[in-house]
C-alpha cells in the first residue's frame, strides 16, 4: 500500500467511514425522530447531567457555534434545557424530563446500530480501532 497515493488519504478515508456510519446511525434513531449529532449530544448530556457549552462543543469536536446552533432544535423541542451554573455568564445544558424519556427510548436503537457497526469491524478489533482513532 502506497501511504503517499491519494487514493489512500487517511482523512477522505475517515470522512467515508464516518458517513457510512452516520448513515446507518441516522436511520436506526429516525423512528425516534433524532438525528445522530442530536443523539451524541444527548448522551454526552445524559452522562454528565449538566454541562456548559463550550465543554460539550469540546466533548464533540466540533466549534461552540455549531454546538450552540444544533442544541437549538432541541430546546425547541423541550428536549434540552438551561441549566443554571454559579457563573451566570456562563452557560450550561441538560436533558430535560422529556429529554432523558427520548435518550432511553433512543439508546437500544443505538445499541443495535454500534453493536452492526463493531460486528463490521470483527471481533477484538473494536479496543485497537477506537485507539487508533484517539490519535486524531
Amino acid at each position: 500500500m502506497k501511504a503517499d497515493s491519494p487514493q489512500n488519504c487517511l482523512t477522505f478515508n475517515l470522512q467515508r467511514a464516518a458517513r457510512s456510519a452516520g448513515r446507518h446511525l441516522e436511520a436506526a434513531l429516525k423512528p425516534v425522530g433524532l438525528t445522530a449529532q442530536q443523539f451524541t449530544a444527548m448522551a454526552q448530556l445524559a452522562g454528565h447531567g449538566s454541562v456548559e457549552t463550550s465543554r460539550l462543543a469540546e466533548r464533540m469536536g466540533a466549534d461552540r457555534t455549531t454546538v450552540t446552533r444544533n442544541i437549538q432544535v432541541l430546546r425547541e423541542r423541550g428536549i434540552v434545557e438551561l441549566s443554571e451554573t454559579a457563573d451566570k455568564r456562563v452557560v450550561a445544558l441538560r436533558l430535560s424530563d422529556t429529554g432523558k424519556q427520548l435518550y432511553e427510548e433512543a439508546l437500544p436503537r443505538w445499541q443495535a446500530a454500534q453493536n452492526a457497526s463493531i460486528a463490521r469491524l470483527g471481533d477484538g478489533n473494536l479496543a485497537d480501532f477506537l485507539k487508533q482513532l484517539s490519535a486524531f
